[in-house]
């Protein structure tokens, strides 16, 4: 989470993480104390990424040295999307009784966490419904198997303003359900996974 927007929840799953070692090549400071790396980052997809930098700084005589790490989130998206339970709606999203009051507060803030305001987010509601399905196992038996499958409900825009923006959930059918949030580009902003019980 950002501090600044600590009640609510900002996620971009990754079905792989992604992780990447790189050297630095030496180089002399200037009379300050910095000096600059361009740091080649056209190949990384549209996400976010947390780059950790591991630094070790020498004085020019005697050897004695510094070390020092530096860790800061990058990404070259537009902007995020963060939620939380709105005023008066059920907090525990895993549970949720039918017909209950369900509701999100959502957020877009740019790389300065200022609010912004974001149009033509698309939101993909999926039911995962578990299924049973005969599999044959590594003895030669066959047994059954839950397999969850997930069946697209509906899509729809959602535009977010520069203050926050509420969006009922549906609790009127029992199963488990998964909201996920799109820009204009396709690429995943955050999603949410509910449960409503009968």
């Amino acid at each position: 989470y950002f501090k600044k927007w600590k009640d609510y929840y900002f996620n971009v799953p990754k079905p792989n993480q992604l992780e990447i070692q790189d050297s630095l090549a030496e180089q002399k400071t200037n009379d300050n104390g910095e000096t600059e790396w361009t740091l080649n980052l056209d190949s990384l997809e549209k996400s976010i990424y947390r780059m950790n930098i591991d630094s070790e700084v020498f004085e020019t005589e005697g050897g004695k040295s510094v070390k020092t790490q530096l860790s800061q989130l990058i990404s070259n998206q537009d902007y995020f999307l963060g939620f939380k339970a709105a005023q008066g709606s059920v907090s525990d999203f895993s549970f949720i009784k039918k017909s209950d009051k369900a509701s999100l507060d959502i957020i877009t803030v740019n790389s300065k966490l200022e609010p912004v305001a974001s149009k033509d987010i698309e939101v993909t509601m999926v039911e995962k419904k578990p299924t049973s399905i005969l599999t044959r196992l590594p003895n030669d038996t066959y047994a059954y198997q839950t397999v969850h499958k997930e069946n697209v409900l509906k899509t729809f825009k959602l535009n977010v303003n520069a203050k926050n923006t509420l969006l009922k959930l549906d609790t009127e059918t029992v199963g488990e359900f998964i909201l996920i949030f799109k820009d204009s580009d396709k690429t995943e902003l955050n999603r949410l996974v509910y449960n409503v019980v009968g």
